[in-house]
């Protein structure tokens, strides 16, 4: 017999359901990893993981707080986000940067930092820090690696909550 495409998920501490209609495959991996294609819309929303998950997880639409819903269900082992050359807005940003981490909230955040946004520019991720399901203060956020070559100036020093950061990127994981 062939397996049902979905699988119901109980989610007791869901914002929005208390259980959710996820991919078979999704639900029965060992390891979740997303790739996002890391992009600023003209709005100037900031889209990455956490867009990236719900995608793969439903057809819904995704409003903030199904977006923490998946992620709480879906905890993703690891997050490899693309900004090699991300959209911002109608132009691409030369970045030549690939954010890397456990944390898919951190990576969101970085990556939104790294476009010249806020964290609060990342649909649902503000509320994810909120819930706990992810890092979204600098002061909770490690960076590690080398300074990202090609990256302006201007992106590589920014005040961020807990002052002047430093961005020294290749890893974005919670402490």
């Amino acid at each position: 017999l062939e397996e049902a495409p979905l699988r119901t998920l109980p989610l007791p501490e869901g914002l929005v359901n208390t259980s959710y209609q996820l991919p078979q495959a999704l639900v029965r991996s060992d390891a979740v990893i997303l790739v996002p294609a890391l992009w600023r819309d003209q709005a100037g929303a900031v889209h990455g993981a956490l867009e990236t998950l719900g995608a793969a997880a439903t057809d819904q639409v995704l409003d903030d707080s199904l977006r923490v819903d998946l992620l709480g269900a879906v905890e993703p082992l690891y997050v490899f986000a693309d900004a090699l050359r991300p959209r911002v807005g109608t132009e691409t940003a030369p970045l030549n940067a690939i954010l890397a981490g456990d944390d898919a909230c951190a990576v969101d955040a970085v990556g939104a930092q790294l476009l010249g946004a806020s964290p609060a520019q990342v649909p649902g991720l503000l509320l994810a820090g909120e819930h706990m399901v992810g890092k979204v203060e600098w002061a909770e956020i490690k960076l590690n690696g080398a300074p990202v070559p090609g990256v302006p100036q201007g992106t590589q020093s920014f005040e961020g909550p807990a002052g002047p950061q430093r961005l020294q990127l290749a890893e974005a994981t919670s402490n």
